[in-house]
């Protein structure tokens, strides 16, 4: 009995000893590793990366990693190569967390990994991307493949896209110009905006959002991000350019369009005309949402007049068209912003949540009798943005 006993000692011994010189070899790998630029590390505060660099070891290896905590791990990390990049399917009880929660720090990655590497440890942290419950449990299978697109980007091409979101929502629209210009498939989820039922499974409750491959993305600029792979090709002043009119869409141009489309009781009932059309509600639940919603939506445009300071809804909004027209389409030889062959991401931005008020309602009825200097140019800006989205 002494005997096993002191043969099961010296088996926990070595094993323990194995499990060190494991760890150490992981971390020195790990700043190896980084020190070459190879992986970039998404955590908060000092992650764990021994458990981060065997579960990669495993991951190239071919191995499965179906463990809870490293789904969480592999859904933080990414590697140069877009083929090589992998993000989890599936994770049960996780919680979405939008794209721009992420934080780099390799540095704090490698002092981690070196001061958890004699010991065991558990891993705690959080990533950009968690996906909700939406599979099976364990599945880490997705490969990113991005492509070149009309304007030079380079865009994902996802298998499948569920686009839940509003018809007249301007920030679902401006994900939408954003697929269509770039030829990504998706298929859109009209969500009852009294009920909401068809997004019961998520904790988050706003449009848009996407469901990109089981991975859900909340909120357009999340979203185009997600679908979007950085692009170095255009020098720092462009891209300073191009998001300071992507922010002036969203802090500004946006807000001007809900105290448009809802300004008065019958605009707002107008503008739920589209719910008749829609085959996934009942006839109770059409009429009830275009009544309702149309009640809710005017007092909720009353409340965003005042929030956002707007004086007169209309004259605010051909204020804002004429400034983009006099500044982001200043250069006379160019046909977009982004140039003279294809629109750039400015160009998607604006013409996506102006497209919300496009079609039988009395806000674009108005802008198109609205009368200003550079009216042509805005029209024919408007006529190329339709025909490249189109087209696609």
């Amino acid at each position: 009995f002494c005997v096993r006993c002191r043969n099961e000692e010296l088996k926990e011994r070595y094993d323990s000893l194995a499990l060190v010189s494991k760890n150490l070899i992981y971390a020195f790998i790990t700043v190896s590793m980084a020190a070459f630029g190879k992986l970039k590390w998404a955590a908060n505060g000092l992650a764990p990366t021994l458990f981060r660099t065997k579960t990669v070891l495993r991951w190239r290896s071919g191995i499965p990693c179906t463990n809870r905590a490293q789904v969480r791990m592999l859904s933080a990390l990414g590697t140069e190569k877009p083929s090589e990049f992998y993000t989890p399917a599936t994770m049960a009880g996780g919680r979405t967390v939008n794209d721009s929660s992420r934080s780099l720090s390799f540095v704090a990655s490698s002092i981690g990994g070196m001061s958890v590497g004699l010991a065991l440890f558990s891993l705690q942290s959080s990533s950009g991307f968690v996906a909700t419950n939406t599979g099976k449990e364990g599945e880490v299978n997705i490969i990113r493949h991005y492509s070149t697109s009309k304007n030079g980007s380079k865009v994902l091409k996802p298998e499948k896209i569920l686009l839940y979101q509003y018809d007249v929502c301007p920030f679902c629209n401006k994900v939408q110009a954003f697929l269509e210009y770039h030829n990504i498939s998706y298929e859109k989820v009209e969500v009852n905006p009294l009920s909401k039922k068809e997004i019961s499974f998520s904790d988050y409750k706003m449009v848009p959002f996407a469901v990109i491959d089981g991975v859900q993305v909340n909120g357009s600029g999340d979203i185009i991000k997600y679908l979007s792979r950085e692009n170095n090709d255009g020098s720092a002043e462009e891209t300073k350019e191009t998001e300071k009119w992507t922010s002036w869409v969203d802090d500004h141009l946006v807000h001007l369009l809900p105290v448009n489309i809802y300004r008065t009781p019958s605009e707002a009932l107008q503008s739920f005309d589209y719910i008749t059309n829609q085959s996934n509600f009942s006839l109770v639940q059409k009429l009830s949402v275009r009544y309702a919603g149309a009640a809710i939506m005017f007092m909720v445009a009353k409340k965003s007049k005042k929030k956002y300071n707007v004086g007169d809804p209309r004259q605010d909004l051909f204020s804002a068209i004429e400034h983009w027209t006099s500044e982001g389409l200043a250069n006379e030889k160019f046909s977009f912003h982004g140039g003279v062959e294809e629109p750039d991401t400015s160009d998607l931005a604006v013409y996506g949540v102006l497209r919300s008020i496009e079609g039988a309602y009395d806000t674009w009825d108005d802008l198109k009798e609205h009368d200003w200097p550079e009216k042509n140019k805005f029209w024919s800006w408007w006529e190329n943005m339709s025909h490249k989205v189109k087209e696609s």
